[in-house]
């Protein structure tokens, strides 16, 4: 897979402002402190997706999860398109909060810059902030539910 990471550590951040701005808008960090925010901002990685390329594999283990910063990608269930990702959209989160595979394929529809959180930092976070392990777990719980009724 070719996958370019575009900076070595963690994405610029311009002092006096807020970098995490739209971070805020994910379900699991919706709640939580500017300080919190800053440290859950430094762990990303930003990461550029070539027009095709696969960013997330349907099948495979989460290796992370992602926020879209600019460019389109489209979600595929085997051979069905299901949604279009966009600037601002965060994707990959479920397998990390509930351990289980991927569920779909997310392929960059056009050029993709990216934020990717590790596996490692997500549950760094988790187990040094167990009132945001507490809030995952909830969330898990809500979407486990809700995907089930979907499917009933």
């Amino acid at each position: 897979m070719y996958m370019k990471e575009i900076m070595n550590n963690s994405p610029k951040i311009d002092s006096g402002s807020e970098p995490w701005r739209g971070l805020n808008t994910l379900e699991f960090l919706k709640n939580e402190s500017p300080a919190f925010m800053l440290e859950v901002f430094r762990m990303f990685k930003s990461v550029v997706f070539e027009p095709g390329e696969v960013i997330v594999q349907q099948g495979l283990e989460g290796d992370g999860m992602y926020f879209m910063q600019e460019g389109h990608a489209d979600v595929w269930l085997d051979d069905v398109l299901l949604a279009n990702i966009g600037p601002g959209m965060p994707f990959g989160e479920m397998a990390l909060l509930s351990g289980e595979k991927r569920m779909a394929t997310v392929r960059a529809q056009t050029c993709c810059i990216t934020l990717h959180l590790s596996k490692l930092d997500f549950d760094r976070l988790r187990s040094r902030h167990p009132e945001f392990d507490s809030q995952l777990q909830a969330l898990v719980a809500q979407r486990v539910a809700s995907n089930a009724a979907r499917s009933a």
